[in-house]
């Protein structure tokens, strides 16, 4: 069908004001919320088509307002509540059919009936959430009356069409919430991706930290922030896999800001699994641990060289544990039998029997989650 010229109107009767101020007392507030208007022209659009009107406005209530959200055939503006057609509906908290607004006392001396655009019939649904909180309404006007309203298909489609459109609101809430969260960590970096390791969002402590802006970073591959020999080493898709197989992957290393500048990280990657287990994507969250982590290099070396630290490299491959001077005379080992390699068992020799046992399950805890090995001992020195 054709569509008319946009007429511009503020769609304005009235219930009386108890009632009004019981309806905005009682309805959501979308302050601070960011609700966007575009998605919900398409049920607009299909509300007037289906119900062969050429007027169809969605609409919510904010503040003892009217906020238009997408009218079809109409230029409609913010009005009070109380002087909008729609207070009816609201009133009635269902569907509301009038067939013709001239001859209806609620709205026979209405502006937009008495006058331009001069509109005859309405018919509009309640919006409410779950807990039956007002959200708005979805209407269809037309220029001439309707003696016999709306079939029954348009009026079971227009109810239809209003739960989709709470459906809408109730995402963009959600949607809004998790958005005030995501950006209020400012001291996390939460970067987002796709399936194959692309960046698709990217939060503001993720810009603090690393420099790059969403709009900069989106659609890069993650390893655009590690060094150049851990992309050698392919340590990104090492997390991902981490993530896919164990549930997580740890982030303990050096990254690169988008000055160049080197930084400590301390995170880890989770993966992101729809309703039915299927993988979506990763989320990656880090810290700027620099600071400690020179702390940390500063405290061992004068640890070390006091004498009361020793140090050890397990080499996993050929499973033997390479030790120290300090450390052999810490455990009471053979200095050069120590530094030529150690096996598991003559590592363990001296720790109390009653905790090896939990050493052997931190070990195992590395191998299976990726975890620090961080365990404390005692150990039986001969002598």
């Amino acid at each position: 069908m054709a569509w008319p010229s946009h007429a511009s109107a503020r769609i304005v009767a009235s219930v009386p004001q108890s009632a009004t101020q019981t309806m905005t007392m009682n309805a959501v507030s979308w302050s601070g919320l960011n609700v966007e208007g575009g998605q919900f022209d398409d049920v607009a659009r299909l509300a007037a088509q289906i119900c062969a009107a050429p007027v169809a406005l969605v609409s919510v209530i904010e503040a003892g307002q009217q906020v238009p959200k997408a009218s079809i055939g109409i230029h409609a503006t913010t009005a009070p509540l109380g002087e909008v057609i729609c207070q009816h509906t609201i009133a009635k908290r269902g569907l509301l059919v009038i067939p013709d607004l001239a001859a209806d006392a609620r709205t026979t001396a209405h502006p937009l009936v008495t006058a331009d655009p001069a509109f005859r019939f309405y018919a509009g649904v309640f919006l409410a959430n779950a807990d039956g909180k007002p959200l708005g309404t979805l209407c269809v006007m037309d220029h001439e009356p309707r003696p016999r309203g709306l079939t029954e298909d348009q009026a079971g489609a227009l109810a239809a069409l209003g739960r989709q459109v709470v459906t809408l609101l109730d995402l963009q809430r959600e949607r809004s919430r998790f958005e005030a969260v995501f950006n209020s960590a400012v001291d996390y970096a939460i970067i987002v991706m796709n399936r194959d390791g692309k960046i698709i969002d990217w939060n503001e402590g993720a810009h603090q930290i690393l420099g790059w802006t969403p709009e900069e970073i989106c659609g890069r591959d993650l390893d655009a922030f590690f060094t150049p020999e851990d992309r050698a080493a392919g340590i990104s898709d090492k997390e991902m896999e981490g993530a896919r197989t164990v549930g997580r992957g740890i982030d303990e290393r050096w990254h690169l800001r988008k000055s160049g500048e080197r930084f400590w990280a301390s995170g880890e990657m989770m993966p992101l699994r729809g309703p039915d287990g299927e993988l979506q994507g990763y989320v990656k969250m880090l810290r700027d641990r620099t600071e400690a982590r020179l702390a940390d290099e500063r405290l061992e070396m004068a640890l070390t060289a006091s004498g009361v630290v020793g140090l050890w490299d397990w080499v996993v491959d050929t499973d033997r544990l390479h030790g120290d001077a300090h450390f052999a005379r810490l455990y009471g080992l053979d200095e050069a039998h120590t530094k030529t390699g150690l096996t598991m068992e003559e590592y363990q020799a001296h720790v109390v029997e009653e905790d090896i046992a939990p050493l052997r399950a931190s070990i195992r805890e590395v191998f299976d989650a990726g975890a620090d090995f961080l365990v404390e001992y005692r150990l039986a020195i001969p002598g």
